[in-house]
């Protein structure tokens, strides 16, 4: 494969080997092949680590796709675990408002999200979207991004308050069914 001719030829410490075996674990995440993508992430972290640092923006922005790639598979513990780490070293290094720390606390609503909480998830991207506009102003693409993101999220949650009103009603039309035929037996 062309990631084991790289390491071969660079040596598995390589930087290019490092975001070559980050954009496979991300391309492995965006085509749902979650299990391949968490591997391949691992190792990649690992490797980012020993030779970049647990604080720089390569390692971090890999725990971000790990714990990602973790809450897509229901991993949650594993996940936050990773999330609350790399949120709190990249505030640290970078301060609060970097770009780095804001696409570290993002993986929250994602989390919150894949964990079925979305009105957590919804006010983590309320003030996702906040801090973006404080930091980019308010027609910067990140912006424009996060404000979908928030309209996707407010739609998810209508459509399941909607499906559950209606699952609600449907079982509770069963049971009257299904109790006036009893009645008629």
């Amino acid at each position: 494969s062309l990631l084991s001719d790289f390491k071969n030829l660079m040596g598995k410490n390589h930087v290019q080997v490092i975001n070559l075996m980050d954009e496979l674990a991300y391309s492995y995440y965006r085509a749902g092949m979650l299990d391949k993508a968490v591997v391949v992430f691992e190792n990649a972290y690992a490797v980012s680590r020993e030779v970049n640092g647990i604080d720089s923006w390569r390692t971090l922005d890999l725990m971000k796709g790990l714990s990602e790639a973790l809450s897509e598979l229901g991993r949650f513990e594993e996940a936050k675990i990773l999330l609350v780490e790399a949120s709190e070293l990249s505030m640290t290094r970078y301060g609060d408002e970097h770009p780095i720390t804001l696409a570290s606390k993002d993986s929250f609503v994602s989390f919150e999200r894949n964990s079925g909480n979305f009105e957590r998830a919804i006010n983590l991207q309320k003030e996702s979207l906040g801090n973006y506009v404080r930091k980019f102003g308010s027609s910067h693409t990140y912006v424009f991004e996060k404000q979908s993101n928030l309209i996707i999220l407010l739609n998810v949650n209508k459509s399941l308050f909607l499906l559950t009103d209606f699952m609600n009603f449907l079982l509770f039309q069963l049971t009257n069914i299904k109790a006036s035929s009893f009645s008629l037996s």
